[in-house]
This record gives C-alpha cells, structure tokens and sequence, in this order.
C-alpha cells in the first residue's frame, strides 16, 4: 500500500537520523502523518519510539534530517505543545487546574478556567479541578495529563506510551476517553506503543519500528474502518489476524522461551 506524502500539512519526518554517543539509534528515517490522522508506532521497549517522538517535540535535534509541521520547519520545542509523556509529570504541589493550566496559572484568565473546565469535564475530572495529584488514582492522573496535553494544543497531540504503565482494566477505560476525544476533536498526532492491540484500537494507521543496529521502519498498515469502530471491549477475528501480523513484523517469535 502506497500512503500519499505531503510536505504542506500534517507531520512530516523527513531523512532523520540520531545517535546517542556513538551508536546511531534512528537512520533515515521518514514518515508523513496526514491532518486530521493519529498513527502509531509500535516497537518492542528501547528501539527508539520514544527518541523519534522527542525529535517530533523538538526536544532532541536530529543529527541528520528534518520535522516539518503544516509546513514549518521543527526549531526547538514549541511547534507541537500537546505531549503526553511515559512517565507521569504532574507537579504535586499544583491542584489539577493549575497543572493543567501550568505556566499560565498565577494568571486569574477567565477564559482560560472555562477552557480548563470544559476540558476536566471531557476526561472525566470535572469535580477533582482543586484536588493535588497525590490523592488522585493513577488513572485519574494520566487523565489530568491528557488534558494538559488538550488544553495546551487545539491541533496536536504525541503521546509516548501513556497507557503502558496502567493495569488492563484502567486502560481499557481510557481506551474509551481517547476514543471519544478523537471523535469530539479530532487532532492530528503519533501515538507510541508497544501493544499491538492498543495501536490497532487507536490509531488510523499503524508503522512498525522493526529492531535492528540501527532499527528502520516496517511498512505502514491502515487499520479498517471497521476495527477502529470497535468497541474496545469487542474482540474479532480480523482484529486478532492484523494483531499477529504485526507480532510477526516486529520480529517477535512467541513460540521460543
């Protein structure tokens, strides 16, 4: 399958090569998130998901390579501002609100408090707005940083692995948030995993990140329509299929111990 490229919207990931000292991570590597699109990538823990997501960011500058934003050279962090990390990044001494609305919050804007409201109501939080991170599940926390991510960026979103760290039940449950988000705003965006499953449910098109010295990337698969209208709680023989054919893509033999 041939995905059309276009340099004028979207995220574009042209020619990008990194290196962390000298073993070079990601190498040429490119890829173009459509508008309107979330797409994941999926790898196995340590093969550079989460390095090509802080390239994205502007956080880390590729030593070969370009990211362009509708457009406009990556320079920095800044472009994209909605980023939900791995690891959990609330500041404990800041109420839900404030977090959420961290650095503006010394500032008594009325808009930005409804903006902040009507986003905790979409993820669930509308009451806990005065609470501290402290007494909230975990869960509830990755929901908080959900909205951070919202209220910060209208138009994008990277989210690095936010579900791994989360027993099955709670996120299946914010399975269900993410999936509703998307539907009440759509945003474009990449989503890291390493849970077949979770990309397939999720995410409009799935690229692997296949392991190797360097690793490369595996050949884009649209999801059907149909997958992506599942319920997350439904299963489905076509679902279990595309599952094991991305098992198999990522190099990962379940049959040897």
């Amino acid at each position: 399958m041939t995905l059309e490229k276009s340099s004028q919207s979207g995220i574009c990931i042209e020619n990008v090569s990194f290196q962390y000292g000298r073993r070079t991570v990601l190498e040429a590597i490119s890829l173009h998130v459509p508008a309107g699109e979330i797409w994941a990538l999926i790898g196995q823990s340590g093969i550079g998901k989460t390095t090509l997501l802080q390239i994205v960011a502007g956080l880390f500058q590729p030593q070969t390579g370009s990211v362009t934003v509708d457009g406009k050279v990556v320079v920095g962090a800044g472009t994209v501002k909605g980023i939900v990390f791995q690891e959990e990044s609330l500041l404990g001494w800041l109420t839900v609100e404030e977090n959420i609305r961290f650095p503006k919050h010394n500032k008594n804007h009325t808009d930005e408090k409804l903006k902040a409201k009507d986003i905790l109501a979409q993820v669930g939080l509308d009451r806990w707005e005065n609470a501290l991170p402290g007494i909230l599940s975990t869960g509830m926390r990755k929901r908080a940083e959900f909205a951070r991510a919202l209220f910060t960026d209208n138009r994008y979103l990277l989210a690095d692995e936010p579900f791994g760290t989360l027993d099955a039940l709670t996120r299946r449950d914010l399975w269900y948030m993410w999936r509703t988000l998307r539907t009440s705003e759509p945003r474009t965006g990449i989503l890291s995993t390493h849970d077949p499953e979770e990309a397939i449910r999720l995410c409009d098109v799935i690229v692997p990140l296949i392991p190797g010295t360097p690793a490369r990337l595996g050949k884009p698969i649209r999801v059907p329509a149909r997958l992506s209208a599942l319920s997350p709680d439904a299963n489905d023989d076509e679902l279990f299929s595309l599952k094991e054919q991305l098992i198999h893509s990522l190099g990962i033999n379940l049959h040897t111990t």
